[in-house]
């Protein structure tokens, strides 16, 4: 048998090109293109072969499997922090496109949502969206973590994505 180290990156994919597709089949419901997921799992199978050392006792597959995994979910967490940093302007615009906005108001915007949220994080997002307010603020208004707060938020965002993407395929 030949050394990881030995095989070239052609012969390195024909034998595990496979597991990138495996472990990229399982991230692909996280909103990247299937595609982009396979490349980056396969940078990060050739990163594992860069860093496997035979000598230590492990297996190349399951070596392999935690560079993959390290690589399609950097650019997944990459993603979100992009889309979470959205400014304010851009996030009332994104939804802007799919919910209904009543007129504008000196204090911000008035979002009225035309599906069902838990109220919570209905609140969350009116207090992010329309008053403008910090996660920190929400926090302490609801006595929460911040990082709840967060949380909150997001599965929203998250509810409000799904129900878009139901709407589109309607039409």
């Amino acid at each position: 048998m030949s050394k990881i180290s030995d095989l070239s990156n052609e012969e390195l994919f024909d034998k595990y090109y496979y597991l990138v597709k495996i472990i990229a089949n399982h991230y692909q419901k996280y909103s990247r293109q299937f595609e982009d997921l396979v490349q980056e799992g396969s940078i990060g199978l050739l990163e594992a072969k860069a860093h496997f050392d035979e000598d230590k006792g492990a297996q190349f597959q399951t070596y392999a499997s935690f560079w993959i995994k390290k690589r399609i979910l950097s650019i997944l967490d990459k993603e979100i922090k992009e889309n979470h940093h959205l400014e304010f302007n851009d996030a009332i615009e994104l939804i802007d496109t799919n919910l209904s906005i009543t007129e504008k108001e000196n204090h911000g915007e008035n979002i009225n949502f035309s599906f069902d949220l838990p109220k919570l994080e209905e609140l969350i997002l009116k207090r992010s969206f329309e008053e403008k307010k910090s996660l920190n603020d929400i926090a302490g208004e609801f006595g929460i973590s911040r990082e709840k707060a967060r949380q909150f938020k997001q599965k929203a965002m998250r509810r409000y994505k799904s129900e878009m993407l139901k709407k589109e395929t309607k039409v």
